[in-house]
């Protein structure tokens, strides 16, 4: 069974040369690489000549886009399976041959996916992937990729050319992903798996999750009807990714108990206490419930995530998640992301032709 390896780089070459290194030195024998490269700069270039000893390398000088390079690597290629591989992602040297055999009865194997820590946003980008990760491995039980990640990921052959390749979209591997999951896919998972590179700034997050919020919003409005007949893949994914949503759970049922407590210390004071007394009483107990009834949901909700989230990551053997990195997670990422996402979701709706829409530093 031979193994296509591709590559797309825009630019920089990123991890491509640790990525030939660990293809080259996996014990799996039937493979090949091919390289696709937009607009290379001069480092890029000056590589070329070292992975063309290895690889089949496609030079672009103009940006055809991620999917175009997709596309035209797999058309080209000659592989049973094909392995599509960011050139931000490092990966082991014996992938290959964990894909080999998971895939043996599978249409598509997915790959765990990691963030390298590179400060406190790569550890906050990290906990948002572990989330994604434990979505995946809902979804894969029901044999769905509600939210495949692209960066890196193995289909059979004729399985890709059955859904028609990827398709020319902001967010192709998620309507991939989709496609995949309504024609039957039969799905796999190989872990442990590879890392990746978290953006580097809060401008670059806020650029990348904006593609992915209103890609996402297309890929959701285009596969409306059959996502909608799976609540069971994605409701508890939207619990894992907004965790802050919990809040809402446990403010009706706290609000509830409190009013039914606030009623029961007023009809006590009002039976056993002296009326001047009541009256401190009364008003000090209301103001404290008053703060209570603001504050208890918020932090008994924060207290269970965080106890389940530490008990998962020891679990799976996630990178270990501070708890900085928890509280911010919940209190300022988590909302922040769910915004985002909301607000792009409510600007794809509103767009009649959405085909036009475009994201910043992005080539469809």
């Amino acid at each position: 069974m031979l193994i296509s390896v591709i590559i797309p780089v825009f630019r920089q070459s990123h991890f491509v040369d640790d990525i030939l290194s660990s293809i080259i030195s996996d014990p799996y024998p039937e493979k090949e690489i091919i390289i696709v490269v937009d607009e290379p700069d001069q480092e890029t270039k000056n590589n070329m000549n070292r992975w063309r000893e290895y690889a089949r390398v496609i030079e672009r000088e103009e940006r055809g886009g991620k999917v175009s390079a997709l596309n035209t690597a797999a058309s080209i290629s000659r592989g049973d399976v094909l392995l599509f591989i960011d050139s931000d992602v490092k990966i082991p040297p014996d992938l290959l041959t964990h894909i080999s055999e998971k895939i043996k009865s599978r249409d598509l194997v997915d790959i765990r996916k990691e963030i390298l820590d590179s400060g406190f946003l790569s550890r906050l980008v990290n906990l948002d992937y572990m989330n994604s990760f434990l979505s995946n491995l809902l979804s894969h039980r029901f044999n769905l990729l509600i939210a495949l990640n692209g960066s890196c990921f193995a289909v059979k052959r004729d399985f890709f050319w059955k859904i028609g390749g990827f398709h020319a979209t902001i967010t192709e591997d998620i309507d991939f992903g989709m496609r995949a999951s309504e024609m039957g896919v039969k799905v796999g998972l190989v872990n442990p798996g590879v890392m990746t590179l978290a953006p580097s700034s809060l401008r670059e997050w806020y650029i990348q999750r904006k593609r992915w919020g209103t890609g996402g919003a297309i890929v959701f409005l285009d596969h409306m009807r059959f996502i909608l007949k799976n609540p069971g893949a994605w409701i508890p994914s939207l619990l894992l990714s907004f965790p802050s949503m919990l809040y809402v759970l446990f403010s009706i049922i706290s609000n509830s108990v409190l009013r039914r407590l606030i009623l029961a210390v007023i009809i006590l004071l009002a039976l056993r206490v002296p009326l001047p007394i009541a009256t401190v009483m009364f008003s000090s107990i209301t103001l404290s419930i008053s703060i209570l009834e603001k504050l208890l949901p918020v932090l008994f909700s924060f207290i269970i995530w965080m106890i389940i989230v530490s008990l998962i990551s020891r679990r799976i053997r996630w990178n270990s998640i501070g708890l900085a990195e928890m509280f911010v997670f919940y209190f300022i990422y988590s909302p922040v992301l769910m915004s985002l996402y909301f607000i792009s979701f409510i600007r794809v709706l509103g767009t009649r032709d959405r085909s036009k829409l475009k994201v910043e530093d992005w080539k469809i």
